[in-house]
């Protein structure tokens, strides 16, 4: 004889959901990326979860038992490097286990330079680099060679651009690096945002060029 049990609400038979695979596997910082996860039994999931903070997940539709696309955000300031997750599926909680999200600093963004006109002949010169995915390790560099940086937040850096840049009159290349964790040695750089070294100002004539003693003379 076997003793009676009575359940209550939806009973699923059959093999556990399973995660297999997640698309792309990489995702930026401060980015919402359109992603989708590879399992079976993924049908009826109505959450996906990632530990910590500065990573989230919301399901998009069109999801089938063996592809649950979701939409991944990315703070600015989230911690790099894998982070696991667990999908809330009809067939119950699912670990991704070995299958993981690579969090990668991306490509910064230069947004805007204070100031962008400096004067030619110039003592070295800080300016406010202002932007997108910027972290502690990015770097700012001048026609390819790198600064003295800071790191401000994810949205600004300071450069020091020194004297010997500004000796002549023109435009210089400024970019933003960042190293990419995955690969020593490469890096995330940016579009080139320009820099002016304006020549100094210079009188060629004085209209009228003459005046009687004591008068006030417009020019």
């Amino acid at each position: 004889r076997g003793i009676p049990y009575l359940l209550e609400g939806p009973v699923t038979i059959g093999r556990a959901p399973a995660v297999t695979g997640v698309t792309p596997a990489n995702v930026e910082q401060d980015s919402a990326t359109p992603a989708a996860i590879a399992g079976a039994r993924l049908d009826g999931s109505t959450g996906v979860a990632f530990p910590g903070t500065g990573v989230s997940a919301q399901i998009l539709l069109g999801g089938t038992p063996t592809s649950l696309p979701i939409l991944i955000n990315v703070d600015p300031d989230a911690a790099l490097g894998p982070r696991t997750f667990t999908v809330d599926a009809a067939a119950g909680l699912t670990p991704s286990g070995a299958i993981v999200v690579n969090i990668v600093p991306g490509t910064p963004v230069i947004q805007g330079i204070t100031p962008s006109v400096i004067a030619q002949g110039a003592a070295d010169t800080r300016v406010i680099i202002g932007g997108r995915k910027f972290n502690g390790s990015s770097v700012a560099r001048l026609d390819g060679t790198d600064l003295d940086t800071t790191f401000t937040g994810p949205g600004e850096l300071s450069a020091l651009i020194p004297a010997g840049s500004l000796a002549d009159a023109g435009t210089l290349s400024l970019t933003v690096a960042n190293p990419d964790p995955a690969n020593p040695g490469q890096f995330f750089v940016s579009a080139p945002f320009l820099l002016t070294v304006s020549p100094p100002p210079a009188v060629s004539r004085i209209t009228p060029d003459r005046g009687a003693r004591g008068a006030v003379v417009d020019g």
